[in-house]
């Protein structure tokens, strides 16, 4: 993980353009020095409100500790918390600080009830859709490498959940991405592979 220091340095630099902090956050699944994890994740905050650019956050074990980051520190841009699985409420605290709930492969399994229930339920306007490629395959891929393309079954997957069409949600989810990064509407167009 790099450090807030010398983050910030390539930030002062601007060498690409650079549309996020991340993916930064805390782990306390996975890595155990809590403490150290805190502190790198507080001086990437303190970067993202410097700079004025949103934060993709990976939270395991962890929203209550990163919610009390962001609330201290309220970054301006919100960001989007990677392949969310907290709480109702938990995600209904990011939806207010400005952030987008990252869905991915996760909602396809019929046995993520939580996960599920949560993408059917909160507005759509707080959903982006993600692949986590190449890990978290979509149910029926276990085992295989997951790519981005796949990020479409996931669309047709919370389509089907919301009872809403492809369409409506491809749209809203990817005007979600659009405002959070600050992407003109020609530059998105570019990336989904349009004219």
């Amino acid at each position: 993980m790099m450090s807030a220091f010398s983050l910030d340095q390539l930030l002062q630099q601007r060498y690409c353009n650079v549309v996020a902090i991340g993916e930064t956050g805390l782990d306390f699944v996975a890595c155990h020095d809590q403490e150290k994890q805190l502190s790198l994740f507080t001086g990437h905050v303190q970067l993202a409100c410097q700079h004025q650019l949103p934060l993709i956050i990976h939270g395991r074990k962890s929203h209550d500790q990163i919610l009390q980051v962001l609330r201290r520190f309220r970054p301006p841009r919100g960001g989007i918390i990677h392949a969310y699985s907290g709480s109702e409420q938990q995600a209904r605290e990011y939806v207010k600080l400005g952030f987008k709930l990252g869905f991915g492969g996760g909602i396809t399994y019929p046995r993520a009830r939580k996960t599920r229930q949560l993408a059917s339920t909160l507005p759509l306007e707080s959903i982006v859709l993600e692949t986590d490629a190449p890990d978290m395959p979509l149910n029926g891929h276990q085992g295989k490498r997951n790519e981005p393309g796949q990020v479409l079954q996931v669309a047709k997957c919370l389509a089907s959940l919301r009872g809403l069409s492809l369409a409506e949600v491809t749209g809203v989810t990817s005007e979600n991405c659009r405002i959070i990064f600050g992407l003109y509407p020609m530059d998105f167009e570019l990336i989904r592979g349009g004219n």
